[in-house]
């Protein structure tokens, strides 16, 4: 009768328990959904706060500007070290002129106030990159509103790859890309590589169309540092052509202790602010300048590579942008674009052999090209590129 008694309580016991988990599974939930709006609330807010200090300083500004327009909050670094470099680049080149950085999220905050006092000297330029076509329509989207409202200013798009595809999506959003770009008489496009410069004269007839390197490469951030691994750096996404099986043998190859490999990513999970972007950043290129090889698929993991002078084997993508861009490069002694895949081990077993003092990146063969950019935006008003450039 006793161990009847003591069974039951022990039932009932049981199942109080499982509905108390139960319960706070439940509860669980809703505490990660509370938290997860609120982080929604706090990243609203603080680009509301960030977007009002912009909307004040286009009100208050007593000169001519320079309106940097759909900067990243992604964590893309490579799209981060873009935007790093197009401020820097206005920084050092266009003193005489007010730089005023918009985020591509703070833009339908700012607009009104961009509309309400923008004035006819003040310079538009668009966020560069390799989103110039239908694979990424918000940003496509973007820089068409503003080609259409601002249709009497002065617009420059930073360097930039053009890519439509051949589906019938593509060709109607380049149709539509065509007519919008070539409505608007003071627009500049640069492209960083030859396919899109090509493709951007033949698109826009109305429009001037100049051709510069990626605009990354305006940085040197050489550091002496120890060198003692080998990075990583693939693709995850729809431009990736490389498949598993010479994934893994690249892997593979550096399976010793000697030449350990390190798996990276130019992608962080979270977004990056303006106030966070130069410390990621030099997070990845301190990653960078110690390690002794980089094989990537990634533009900006070979660009990357160049800047912090580390040797790279480069692997092609799904267009032409890294191709293209290698162009740029190829005269550098340590990065080596792979053609064929059989190709890939020769050209890492050279790069560990290569000398150090033969890794050094030097940007001076950048200077003229990007005088362009300073041309462009205003003859009178630009400090000489000579004298800035490092």
């Amino acid at each position: 009768m006793m161990l009847y008694k003591i069974t039951n309580k022990l039932k009932r016991f049981s199942r109080k328990l499982k509905r108390f988990g139960y319960k706070l599974k439940r509860f669980s939930r809703k505490l990660k959904r509370f938290s997860y709006k609120l982080k929604r609330f706090g990243y609203k807010l603080s680009v509301r706060f960030s977007a009002y200090k912009v909307s004040r300083a286009i009100k208050n500004s007593k000169e001519c500007n320079i309106i940097l327009i759909g900067t990243p909050e992604h964590g893309n670094l490579g799209d981060q070290a873009i935007a790093y470099a197009e401020k820097r680049f206005l920084d050092e080149t266009c003193q005489n002129f007010k730089r005023i950085e918009i985020q591509f999220s703070e833009l339908k905050y700012c607009l009104y106030a961009l509309k309400e006092n923008i004035i006819d000297q003040d310079i538009i330029m668009l966020h560069g990159g390799g989103n110039l076509g239908n694979e990424y329509p918000e940003e496509e989207e973007l820089r068409r509103m503003i080609i259409k409202i601002f249709n009497r200013q002065k617009i420059i798009l930073f360097p930039q790859t053009m890519y439509f595809d051949d589906s019938e999506k593509g060709t109607k959003e380049f149709e539509l890309t065509k007519r919008i770009y070539n409505s608007h008489r003071n627009l500049i496009l640069i492209a960083r590589e030859k396919q899109s410069y090509q493709m951007m004269c033949d698109a826009f007839k109305n429009n001037t169309v100049i051709m510069v390197p990626d605009i990354v490469m305006y940085l040197n951030q050489t550091q002496k540092k120890h060198r003692r691994d080998v990075l990583l750096c693939f693709r995850n996404d729809v431009e990736s052509i490389l498949n598993d099986h010479l994934k893994q043998q690249i892997i593979d190859r550096f399976a010793d202790d000697e030449n350990q490999a390190i798996i990276t990513d130019t992608m962080v999970k979270y977004g990056v602010s303006k106030r966070q972007r130069e410390r990621e950043l030099n997070k990845i290129w301190d990653a960078f300048s110690q390690s002794k090889l980089i094989v990537t698929d990634r533009l900006h993991g070979m660009v990357f590579a160049a800047i912090t002078s580390t040797p790279c084997v480069v692997l092609s993508n799904y267009n032409h942008k890294v191709r293209g861009t290698y162009q740029w490069l190829k005269h550098l002694p340590y990065i080596k674009f792979v053609e064929k895949d059989e190709n890939i081990f020769l050209y890492i077993d050279e790069l560990l052999a290569l000398n150090c003092d033969a890794a050094r990146y030097n940007n001076d063969f950048t200077k003229s090209y990007y005088q362009k950019i300073a041309v462009e935006i205003d003859q009178s008003c630009i400090v000489k590129i000579e004298n800035k450039v490092e």
